[in-house]
C-alpha cells in the first residue's frame, strides 16, 4: 500500500481526509487504466490528466469530489505517490 499525506485536510461530509491510501487495482478498475493508456498513446494530455484523477479516486476509495479538492501544494506528493504505486504494482 502507498500512503500520501496531504498538507491541507479535505472535508468529505463530516470526515476530514488527511491522507490517501492507495489500494491494489481490482478487475473493475481495468477500464479506467485502459482509458489512461489509450490517452497516453494518443498524446491526449487533457484526457490523460482527467483519467489520472479518476484512477486516483478509484484506488484511494475516495469520491472524485475529494480528489478534485487536493491543494496544488500537494501535487508533487500525489504524483510521486501515484507514480511509485504504479511502478511497484507493475513489477508484481
Amino acid at each position: 500500500m502507498t500512503t500520501i499525506n496531504l498538507t491541507k485536510p479535505i472535508a468529505n461530509g463530516p470526515e476530514m481526509i488527511t491522507t490517501l491510501t492507495l489500494r491494489a487495482p481490482r478487475l473493475g478498475d481495468s477500464p479506467l487504466l485502459m482509458r489512461g493508456a489509450d490517452a497516453f498513446l494518443a498524446g491526449n494530455v487533457s484526457a490523460l490528466a482527467d483519467n489520472l484523477l479518476d484512477v486516483l479516486s478509484a484506488i484511494s476509495d475516495q469520491p472524485r469530489s475529494v480528489i478534485d479538492q487536493i491543494e496544488p501544494a500537494d501535487l508533487d506528493a500525489v504524483l510521486d505517490g501515484l507514480t511509485n504505486f504504479i511502478e511497484n504494482y507493475s513489477k508484481r
